[in-house]
C-alpha cells in the first residue's frame, strides 16, 4: 500500500472519532497530506506523513507498529 493509500485509508478511520476534538482536523489534514504527496511526489513529505499517521493513531487508540 502506497503513503497515500495509507493516509486516505486513515482519514477515513478517525473520521469515526468525531467526539474527539482534533479528529475533524487531523483527518483533513490526512486529506491534505495525500494531495499534496500525489502532486508533489518526494522524500521531503514522508517525514511529516508519518507523524500525521502517529498522530491519527493516537486518535484511533491503534498502534503504529
Amino acid at each position: 500500500m502506497s503513503t497515500v493509500d495509507d493516509l486516505r485509508t486513515v482519514s477515513a478511520e478517525v473520521r469515526k472519532y468525531w467526539g474527539v476534538p482534533a479528529a475533524g482536523p487531523v483527518a483533513d489534514l490526512l486529506d491534505f497530506e495525500a494531495d499534496l504527496i500525489e502532486r508533489v511526489p518526494g522524500s521531503e513529505m514522508q517525514g511529516r506523513s508519518r507523524l500525521l499517521l502517529a498522530l491519527a493513531y493516537t486518535i484511533t487508540g491503534e498502534t503504529t507498529g
